[in-house]
Parts: structure tokens; sequence; C-alpha cells
């Protein structure tokens, strides 16, 4: 796959602006825009909602089983767990991934065109992350002839996620808070010296 396209639509789903509809509730914490109301299943505790239209089809979902991720090492397990567990669906597509944020959150991005049959290739779009201990992704996917790029970037850009990946300490903002004063108190010291050592030089100068 060509790096500049990838590089390319990765720019114009993250950095466009688009109007968005009503919002529909995947789940509390997880909400996106659909053009209608979306056809829905439930497996082993994970709930999936699907969409097909002219154009795109969309498709979303989270696990209702919650992970206990206490830390970014749990997260990123979990997350390399959820695209490792989705790759065997993508045997017959040439894909690039990448570490990205969506509304905030940090997850995995991958873009994938199909190999074969290129007169009637497709391209998919997944967004895989972790909200609150529950695994949740975003999916589309359209023709490569019938590309419907602005419906993909609106589609990306209506998620709106409730929460967080992982726990963020609160002794580890206090030392960061910490840190950044003693700093500031380190620099306030030198620059002192500083012009001590500057004023001196000038007295000395003048004697």
């Amino acid at each position: 796959m060509n790096k500049a396209l990838f590089v390319g639509f990765l720019l114009l789903i993250f950095t466009s602006s688009h109007a968005q509809s009503d919002s529909f509730q995947v789940a509390p914490f997880f909400t996106v825009s659909l053009p209608t109301t979306p056809d829905s299943m439930e497996t082993d505790g994970v709930k999936v909602y699907m969409l097909n239209t002219d154009s795109i089809y969309y498709q979303v979902g989270f696990d209702s089983k919650i992970l206990k991720v206490k830390t970014k090492k749990d997260y990123d397990i979990a997350i390399s767990g959820m695209y490792h567990g989705f790759k065997s669906k993508l045997d017959g597509f040439e894909v690039r991934t990448t570490d990205t944020v969506i509304n905030g959150k940090e997850g995995l991005f991958a873009f994938a065109v199909s190999k074969y049959n290129p007169e009637n290739a497709r391209q998919l779009f997944l967004f895989f992350t972790l909200i609150n201990g529950h695994c949740c992704f975003v999916q589309c996917s359209t023709l490569m002839e019938t590309p419907a790029q602005k419906g993909v970037e609106s589609f990306f850009h209506s998620v709106r996620f409730k929460g967080e990946n992982y726990p963020v300490k609160q002794e580890s903002n206090i030392a960061f808070f910490i840190g950044q004063l003693l700093g500031y108190a380190l620099v306030a010291v030198v620059v002192f010296f500083l012009v001590r050592f500057i004023t001196l030089m000038v007295i000395g100068k003048k004697k």
C-alpha cells in the first residue's frame, strides 16, 4: 500500500471538520452519528451495531465485560489482543496501522485495502480502543470506486467517548506538579546567581 495514501487518509479523517447529525448511543460511554438506526446483534457479551448504505458499511461495538486495566502496559496488551483477534479477517487485505487519538482517547487505527479483484476493491477504516475497561471498535468500509470520503470523515469525527483509556494515578500528577515547581525554583536560582556574577564582573571592570 502506498504510504502517502495512508498518511493522506489519516490527515483527511482526523483534521477535517464536518457538521454532525444526532448521536446514536452504542454504550453509556460511547456514541457515534449514523445515517439511520442500525441493526444489532450480541454474542458472548459483545454488542455490535451494523448499518449498510449504498456507499458505506458501518459497524461499531463494545464488549460488556470489563478488563482490569491498571497501567499503560495493561492497556497496550489489551489493544494488541483486540487487533490480533480481528486480524484473521484481514487476510485478503493489505494493512497499515498506527497509534492515534480520536476524541482525546488513545487507540490503534488500521487502514486496509483488498489485494484482489481491483475493479471491486474495498477499503476498510478501523479504530480499536479501551474505555473504562471495555474494548470498543469503530469500523466502516467502502468500495474504492466510490470512496464516499466525506461520509467516512464525518463518521469518525462523530465518535465520542466518556471515560479513560487507563487509570491515571493522582500521585503521578502531584509528582509532576512538584517537579515543575522544583524546575522553576532551579531556574530562578540559576538566574539569580547569573545576575550576581554579571554584576560582579561589571563592578570589577569599573574598578
